[in-house]
């Protein structure tokens, strides 16, 4: 059995002085998929398979913090279906509903039907 990760990166586009790093022991994610709360606490660590090839998860921005949560393939498939999707961050100064930059959804749900396999 393999582990499922689902790693977010947080960044700001603005002025990295009008935004305050995030407090360690913070990472908490609130994912809300066509009503459905889903709430996932960040792991104590950034999972050893990815430190080799962090760099290649990583986006091409600034500041960035990592994060990694546990989840499985009913969740995933589930937000890969999703019609409404908003994330939040609520251990965040500024916890408001973040919408997508980038739409993923798509590739997601071909991804886990590709490792799902015939």
């Amino acid at each position: 059995n393999t582990s499922k990760y689902l790693l977010s990166y947080r960044w700001s586009t603005v002025d990295r002085r009008m935004l305050a790093p995030p407090d360690p022991r913070a990472g908490s994610l609130r994912i809300v998929a066509d009503g459905r709360v889903i709430d996932l606490k960040p792991l104590d660590y950034f999972p050893l398979s990815f430190e080799k090839r962090r760099e290649l998860l990583v986006p091409n921005h600034g500041d960035i913090f990592a994060r990694a949560y546990t989840v499985d393939v009913q969740m995933l498939n589930f937000i890969a279906a999703s019609r409404n999707l908003t994330v939040r961050l609520p251990q965040e100064p500024l916890d408001i509903p973040l919408k997508l930059w980038e739409d993923g959804r798509g590739a997601l749900a071909q991804f886990l039907k590709r490792a799902e396999g015939p």
